[in-house]
């Protein structure tokens, strides 16, 4: 499989100040520090707990999201009620300047799927900035075309990998350094429910029950409540190549 090298957001550093981050960010540090302090002295910090629901499609778009930590989903209902993932955005990314395109409504929905931190920055200010300062818009629209290659490179796993592909890369990049001291075998706590995996990979709680059982049932994993040993781990890479 083909994948692009596609521009990630640096980790944030929580502890410091909103106009150090605002600073220090690769979008806003193309303002003048007056024009940062001004959206720091507006700024809301706001923490959401995982599975909160931090806004919905047509809702008005009010605020721009820097996130700090955790991971948010863009949601949109299937014909069948399931949430779909369409992207996902994660510590140092900016949610909603892609809504500002559409008459400043949301698309989509917006999910916490893990405990998330975020500054809330006027939308109002954020539209003043773009179309006062040239720098500043090169580097918001930088930003949207990094976030439509992700959207090509979701939509590319979507309709070219199987799901069980999608859930042996996951097992494979979420493993940690621990080893089962009998056998070696990578092993990891799984913190996501199944649900939020679905959100990551982009379908449905019972597709990813599915997957993870015939995982197991190949013998490549053995899974024990929310403990995953990896047990043949070349196997599973081979997978993911599907």
């Amino acid at each position: 499989m083909v994948t692009r090298e596609i521009r990630r957001a640096a980790p944030l550093d929580r502890g410091t100040s909103v106009l150090g981050q605002l600073s220090s960010h690769r979008v806003f540090a193309a303002l003048p520090e007056s024009v940062l302090a001004e959206f720091a002295s507006e700024a809301l910090e706001r923490t959401f707990r995982r599975g909160h629901q931090l806004f919905y499609e047509r809702d008005p778009v009010v605020y721009v999201y820097l996130l700090l930590s955790g991971v948010v989903a863009m949601t949109h209902l299937g014909y069948q009620g399931n949430a779909h993932s369409l992207l996902t955005f994660t510590a140092g990314d900016l949610l909603g300047i892609a809504a500002l395109m559409f008459e400043r409504r949301w698309t989509v929905n917006g999910v916490a799927v893990s405990n998330t931190a975020a500054i809330l920055l006027s939308v109002d200010r954020f539209e003043d900035a773009y179309r006062r300062h040239r720098e500043f818009a090169h580097q918001v629209t930088a930003e949207l075309a990094c976030m439509f290659l992700r959207s090509q490179e979701v939509t590319f796993n979507i309709t070219q990998t199987s799901v069980t592909a999608r859930v042996a890369k996951f097992l494979i990049d979420a493993a940690d350094e621990r080893s089962d001291q009998s056998t070696g075998a990578p092993i990891l706590e799984l913190k996501l429910s199944y649900h939020e995996l679905a959100l990551m990979l982009g379908t449905t709680r019972e597709t990813i029950t599915r997957a993870v059982a015939r995982l197991s049932r190949s013998g490549l994993v053995d899974l024990r409540g929310r403990h995953v040993r990896i047990l043949k781990p070349d196997a599973l890479r081979r997978l993911t190549e599907i």
